[in-house]
């Protein structure tokens, strides 16, 4: 993490969230079909824990009692998860684009 508290991407990780980015739809199912099969083990996606993070860092921000290494320790958080939603993606296949 930076100075400044902004997350720190490697090459990898900005050129996949921008190719992201180009087939993003407001369909909440499009994160589920991105990532690899769940586990059965595991109960809650990436994604779905990454947003959840973001709600309760966003919620933190709005409390007075909130202090700055409380915001730094979710910030953390935040970063490990968006690494972890990042690495579980795959990629999709050329078949994939071919309508049938």
């Amino acid at each position: 993490m930076a100075a400044d508290g902004n997350v720190e991407l490697a090459d990898d990780d900005i050129i996949n969230l921008v190719n992201a980015e180009g087939n993003y739809s407001n369909d909440d199912d499009s994160d589920a079909e991105m990532e690899m099969p769940k586990d059965s083990s595991v109960g809650i996606s990436h994604a779905e824990g990454l947003k959840a993070i973001e709600t309760t860092l966003a919620y933190m921000q709005e409390q007075k009692e909130i202090t700055l290494a409380e915001t730094i320790m979710m910030r953390k958080w935040k970063e490990m998860a968006l690494c972890k939603k990042l690495n579980s993606t795959r990629q999709s296949s050329i078949t994939d684009f071919f309508k049938k």
